[in-house]
């Protein structure tokens, strides 16, 4: 009765030896399955330390990639296309500025060819001439040339004031006016070139203002 029961238990252990183990797959099986596969389940099997740090760190890699993408289009909205349309818009105003001052360009020449039979020491000779000079200021401003500007400025301030007879003639209260806005465009011409740019463009068209009442006066 003894050997009968050693021999069942036996039998069981070899079974139990040659079961395969829970969560494996039998030797014969898993060889016949694909490469890629027996990878795939090596590196993020789930009853393994190896396999299951592999799954977080996927996870955790995928969560970083999805916020850095995020965190691109929120720069690009809220940063790169603002300042794209910025600039875009600084263009604009750029160009038309260039066209304003090629405008007045054309009125300061046709002005000036209006009144070349003027003797050069005529009143009006002289207005068109402060207003040629400040134009030709204005334009190396356009184009940054700070120096260029402050050399061709700086004798015509002083010219500027030896009008001031020829000026006050025509208007008492334009010679402080037309000095006020030379003195403050030259005071910001290379730290506020915008200030100095529209404050010139505000003498320039006093000046030419000036000069046509004087062509009307008798």
């Amino acid at each position: 009765m003894g050997d009968i029961q050693d021999s069942i238990d036996k039998k069981e252990r070899e079974k139990e030896d040659m079961a395969p183990e829970k969560g494996q797959e039998p030797a014969g099986k898993e060889a016949d399955r694909p490469a890629g596969l027996r990878f795939f389940q090596f590196w993020f099997h789930r009853q393994t330390r190896f396999g299951r740090f592999n799954r977080v760190a996927v996870r955790w890699l995928a969560i970083i990639i999805i916020l850095f993408a995020f965190g691109l289009l929120a720069g690009y909205q809220f940063l790169y296309k603002p300042a794209l349309t910025q600039l875009d818009q600084a263009r604009s105003q750029a160009a038309t500025l260039n066209s304003q001052v090629t405008a007045l360009s054309t009125q300061v020449a046709a002005l000036s060819q209006q009144n070349a039979s003027l003797l050069p020491a005529s009143d009006r000779a002289i207005i068109l001439g402060l207003a040629s000079q400040f134009q030709a200021a204005r334009l190396y401003l356009e184009k940054k040339d700070f120096g260029s500007a402050q050399q061709v400025l700086l004798p015509n301030r002083t010219a500027l004031k030896d009008a001031t007879p020829v000026i006050a003639r025509q208007d008492s209260t334009m010679p402080q006016i037309l000095q006020t806005l030379l003195d403050q465009s030259m005071s910001v011409l290379s730290s506020d070139p915008q200030k100095a740019a529209s404050n010139l463009d505000a003498l320039i068209k006093l000046l030419l203002t000036l000069e046509q009442g004087m062509a009307k006066t008798p």
